[in-house]
This record gives C-alpha cells, sequence and structure tokens, in this order.
C-alpha cells in the first residue's frame, strides 16, 4: 500500500528491543528482538534533550503489529508527564 501508521500507545505496551547484532550463523529463526522495554529505565535509548522536554527513540519490536516500528517517548520537563508515540516507519526523524 505504501502507508505508514503513526500512533500513540499505552504505557504497558508489549514490545521489545530490535535486535541489531550479527546473525549467529546457527540453524533456525533467527534472533528478531533483544529484551523486553522496561518504560522506567530508558538508558539503552537515543536521548535529545530540548528547552521544555526530553526525546528518547528507538526501533523496537511491536509484538501485536508483527514489525519493527520507531518508537520516541516525550518526557515533560515541567509538570511531568510522558507521552509515547510510535510509527510503522521506522527511518522517521525524531523531529
Amino acid at each position: 500500500m505504501g502507508f505508514s501508521v503513526i500512533t500513540k500507545l499505552r504505557k504497558d505496551a508489549n514490545l521489545s528491543i530490535y535486535y541489531l547484532g550479527k546473525k549467529t550463523g546457527k540453524l533456525g529463526t533467527p534472533t528478531i528482538y533483544d529484551h523486553k522495554v522496561n518504560w522506567n529505565n530508558l538508558t539503552d535509548w537515543f536521548p535529545e534533550e530540548h528547552e521544555k522536554y526530553y526525546i528518547y527513540s528507538n526501533i523496537v519490536y511491536g509484538k501485536g503489529f508483527k514489525r519493527k516500528m520507531k518508537v520516541v517517548v516525550v518526557d515533560f520537563k515541567k509538570g511531568g508527564g510522558s507521552v509515547i508515540i510510535a510509527s510503522t516507519n521506522y527511518e522517521l526523524s525524531t523531529k
């Protein structure tokens, strides 16, 4: 079809970090994802700091969507709170 889906996700979304390592060369299905996303610990995400918020982005595997997606977490400095946004086009910029 040629279109991308951009959606807001719940904080309990079942996502896993997409595996970017080398293939092992063993028989069987190759590794698709590395480990499950821990929303309280975003140390392995790519951070950007702005005046009013922090942005964390990463490529993840969405088990419900059965595909890899780009997920952006917008964490507001003042007032707290955060928003989780996902796109099926994982080559999009966070800007």
